[in-house]
């Protein structure tokens, strides 16, 4: 199964971003959101799926994961109240410990203004403080 930060043969830009991928291949939560949001491989009509991604393109969901594992605690990226434009904010075991900036991209991807190494470091940062 493919648990990689990036994934070689997927195209976010691309009119079939998994037109090259062995969709059985990807971890359980993104072949979800694929049943789930794409009119091709599910019942909802509506854009092509497409995981969110930290600045430098790594994917949230796994880091998110492997941080939860690591610490035994939840981790989230979390919007309240927000509008366009607004910071959203990074949740660890249900405490608010950071905001970063997110937007969607025209290919109607999810990027947060971060690097995977940066969120990771404040996720640590938190854990540690307490």
């Amino acid at each position: 199964m493919i648990e990689n930060r990036y994934i070689g043969a997927y195209d976010p830009t691309d009119e079939d971003p998994y037109a090259d991928v062995d969709v059985e291949e990807l971890p359980s939560w993104w072949r979800s959101a694929i049943t789930d949001h794409d009119p091709d491989h599910g019942p909802v009509d509506g854009p092509t799926y497409l995981p969110a991604r930290f600045i430098d393109g790594t994917i949230v969901q796994p880091v998110i994961d492997r941080l939860e594992t690591a610490y035994d605690v939840d981790v989230t990226l979390v919007g309240v109240g927000v509008r366009h434009g607004d910071p959203w904010t990074v949740r660890v075991g249900g405490r608010d410990v950071a905001t970063v900036g997110r937007e969607r991209t025209r290919a109607g991807e999810t990027r947060y203004g971060i690097t995977a190494d940066r969120f990771e470091a404040i996720v640590a940062d938190a854990i540690e403080t307490g």
